[in-house]
């Protein structure tokens, strides 16, 4: 209704009331004042009740925050793997989320030096190889975590992600002592490390007698933010996500290294031929001292083939400078 319809009504009232017109403009005058205090009580109850909304959103969202921190760093999320095929499925899902970091790191222009954030790595301390069941009878999608795990491994180191190995390689009068079968998966594991190392820039070998020798039944995988501890040679472990836990585990073997004679720590890395050179001698010592044929645990001929090919290079490199 009009602002004059509502005068008009209250003149036509007003004549059966006896008010005056100084009344009558009063009334009209209050009305409005009245109709406008109303939207704009209105208004801004709306307003308030928006605000508070944003308000509790907002602490709702911080409140999630806390909560994860909280959850991060002092409830750490605890995983137990009662079966090889757990093993492998948290050592995947560790593997993956490197995976994920680095590509984010890529994204973000890589970190800076200063930067607390440290660039995605994933670590094995130990033999145990989770690409290979250690009992039959799985199913086929059972099997499917064992052939993920190294599709994963293939997928890290082509993406840049830090992959290292530290094992305690036997000597050559400890491996005197191991079975004549034990011997022999010794050398084939052996064999294909090497390819492994000669094949992929990002992947590091390291020999280190403070970490589990070949062939013992428990192992870690480490990245940052979990940790895999192996045991049964990968038939059970626990799965600990959390990067306060894994940095502080990674500290305590730092230290452990920097204990160990240096002359005994070798890196083997493709980077470094004289470190893959050397590593092809120990293969061979090791085949030498057990009696083994080499042809029948080398199917593929990777030894022959990378070091002739060594070989093969540094002939055309003399050529090059006599040239």
């Amino acid at each position: 209704m009009a602002s004059h319809e509502i005068a008009e009504e209250i003149s036509a009232s007003s004549l059966l009331l006896g008010l005056s017109p100084t009344d009558i403009a009063v009334l009209v005058v209050s009305v409005m004042i009245a109709l406008i205090a109303i939207i704009l009580i209105s208004r801004f109850r709306s307003a308030i009740v928006a605000e508070i909304e944003a308000a509790k959103a907002s602490i709702t969202k911080e409140n999630v925050g806390i909560l994860k921190a909280v959850t991060d760093n002092l409830s750490p999320r605890i995983v137990h793997c009662s079966s090889e095929t757990d093993v492998a499925r948290e050592a995947n899902s560790m593997i993956r989320a490197a995976i994920q970091a680095k590509g984010n790191e890529n994204l973000q222009g890589g970190f800076t030096a200063t930067s607390n954030v440290e660039t995605p790595f994933v670590t094995f301390y130990g033999a145990a190889d989770l690409g290979t069941p250690q009992t039959d009878g799985l199913t086929v999608e059972e099997l499917k975590h064992f052939e993920e795990f190294d599709e994963l491994m293939l997928e890290a180191v082509n993406d840049d992600v830090r992959v290292r190995r530290h094992i305690n390689l036997f000597s050559n009068p400890e491996l005197k002592k191991r079975t004549k079968g034990a011997q022999a998966q010794y050398v084939k594991w052996l064999i294909a490390r090497y390819d492994f190392v000669y094949s992929n820039p990002s992947f590091e070998l390291i020999n280190n007698p403070r970490v589990p020798q070949w062939g013992a039944s428990f192992s870690s995988l480490i990245t940052n933010d979990a940790i895999l501890e192996i045991k049964a040679n990968g038939l059970s472990g626990i799965a600990i996500y959390n990067s306060l836990i894994s940095r502080s585990v990674r500290e305590s073997l730092k230290r452990a290294r920097k204990m160990a004679a240096s002359d005994r720590i070798i890196t083997i890395k493709s980077s470094d031929k004289n470190s893959v050179n050397d590593f092809y001698e120990l293969i061979m010592s090791a085949v030498t001292t057990c009696g083994i044929n080499i042809q029948e645990l080398d199917e593929d001929g990777s030894l022959f083939f990378y070091k002739t090919g060594s070989q093969f290079e540094k002939m055309m490199k003399k050529m090059s400078q006599d040239g």
